[in-house]
């Protein structure tokens, strides 16, 4: 602001303010929040603190300048609420007349128990998921996800990524 320029002053109050690091916010009755660039007559700054405040440009960005009130009295002002909780929507009624419920699908065919399904190497060389695999160094295992290079085999212990080529089938 320049030396001609008539000071015009806006409410404000502190949002917060860390003397250490010179750095705060400040938020003006409006709404509106900025920086604080410095303090200008204020001790003992804490949150809510009414204050003065004069609004600059810095570096492009407006940033503010914080004073006393008028006469020097401190006012805390109360916090603001936190906004209000959004209530869920109730579920909507049906109406009269509304379409048939759609059917539920039946449930898929479960294989007989003993005959389990020979799984082999799919032509891209991944491993399909769900078949046994033993590793030279980890033991007996299942793939759960494959890819042609590597699979996640769940061993005995723990679950770890293999390269394909290190597993031998089991039937």
């Amino acid at each position: 602001m320049g030396q001609d320029a008539p000071t015009t002053f806006l409410d404000g109050a502190i949002v917060w303010y860390r003397p250490t690091l010179g750095r705060g916010m400040v938020r003006l009755t409006g709404g509106r929040q900025f920086a604080v660039a410095r303090v200008e007559g204020v001790t003992e700054i804490v949150p809510y603190l009414r204050v003065r405040v004069t609004l600059e440009e810095d570096g492009g960005r407006t940033v503010a300048v914080i004073y006393q009130l008028e006469n020097g009295a401190r006012e805390i002002l109360e916090p603001p609420a936190p906004p209000p909780k959004k209530k869920r929507a109730a579920p909507r009624k049906k109406k009269a007349g509304a379409a048939a419920p759609r059917k539920k699908k039946a449930p898929a065919k479960k294989k007989a128990a003993g005959k389990a399904a020979k799984l082999k190497p799919k032509a891209d060389g991944s491993l399909p998921v769900g078949m046994s695999v033993r590793h030279e160094t980890f033991g007996q295992g299942f793939v759960v996800v494959s890819s042609p290079t590597v699979a996640r085999v769940k061993f005995e212990v723990d679950e770890r990524s293999v390269r394909v080529p290190d597993l031998s089938p089991l039937e």
